[in-house]
């Protein structure tokens, strides 16, 4: 515990003892402990979860509340002394008047008692020696001016108290607005924080299933590809074994080219028989060709190959 005093101590007094050495003031080094506990401070405060600040704004707020009906009970007891200073004045008020009016009276009967050196004074249905009669005027005089004085701290008092009633409570309808609009912004911040974290989230799936997908169509792509390749593979291999396929075992369309080299053939024999039979047709009747007769021509499609035979001689 000593060697713990010991160090910390010598923490605390080793920064003081180098400014004093380096004859540097103590308020530059006041300025840089504040700037280091106001960073340190910063720090920690950026380490607090959000729940806490969250509840500490919460308790910051009700603290306000508690604050402002504190000074709204504050202005309803100063409410109150305002009531019972103006039940005082007027009453003072009253009392000087009715005061003032006695004395009013007793003025011209004092005056004439001492104008004719009368022994009794009858004033207010009452008969009184001179003496005492001057004595109560010395009295209601006396209680005159004490009760104006009164009256005058009283009204002034009252003066003052209004004014501060009305700055208190305009203070306190400032207060109740800036709380409430405090109390607002935080519940409207607070619903943007959750749909800014809402639409992060929502943007980080849309990111994920973007590169989700980017991957998902090269895979798709590369199998495609594969696939495509197979095909156009066993379509080449398919189509050079029909090329080199034997005649008899061809099949589909090989009978077609058979049948197509049939027609073909027998065109061809067709064509040959038909000259031959032109030419007989014209050493046995050259007489047809240079009377002008006409030669009877006649065309007939065999399967498909158009075969023309002329057939010339006599009707």
């Amino acid at each position: 515990m000593k060697k713990l005093t010991v160090l910390l101590a010598a923490m605390f007094l080793t920064p003081i003892g180098l400014y004093v050495a380096a004859r540097r003031s103590m308020g530059e080094l006041k300025g840089f402990m504040r700037a280091g506990a106001d960073t340190t401070l910063d720090e920690l405060t950026s380490q607090i979860p959000r729940e806490v600040h969250d509840r500490k704004r919460e308790q910051d707020l009700a603290q306000v509340r508690q604050e402002m009906l504190d000074r709204q009970v504050q202005l309803t007891q100063s409410k109150n002394q305002i009531l019972q200073l103006k039940k005082d004045v007027i009453f003072l008020t009253d009392s000087l008047e009715r005061r003032q009016r006695l004395l009013a009276e007793a003025y011209p009967v004092l005056e004439r008692a001492v104008h004719e050196s009368a022994a009794n004074v009858a004033f207010a249905n009452q008969e009184l020696p001179l003496t005492e009669f001057q004595h109560e005027v010395d009295d209601l005089l006396a209680r005159q001016e004490r009760e104006e004085k009164q009256l005058t701290i009283k009204r002034q008092g009252l003066d003052r108290l209004q004014r501060s009633e009305r700055e208190a409570e305009e203070a306190l309808a400032d207060m109740r607005r800036a709380l409430d609009e405090a109390a607002l912004e935080a519940e409207i911040l607070v619903a943007r924080r959750q749909q800014a974290e809402l639409e992060g989230k929502t943007l980080e799936m849309t990111a994920a299933v973007s590169s989700g997908t980017r991957g998902t169509d090269e895979a798709v792509g590369r199998s495609l590809a594969r696939l495509r390749d197979e095909v156009t593979g066993i379509e080449a291999q398919n189509e050079a074994r029909r090329l080199n396929a034997p005649a008899g075992s061809a099949t589909g369309n090989n009978r077609l080219a058979r049948h197509w080299n049939r027609l073909e053939t027998l065109k061809a024999i067709h064509d040959k028989a038909t000259l031959e039979t032109t030419g007989k047709h014209a050493e046995s009747t050259p007489a047809a060709e240079q009377s002008g007769q006409p030669a009877e021509s006649q065309t007939t499609k065999i399967t498909g190959a158009e075969v023309r035979i002329e057939i010339r001689g006599e009707k």
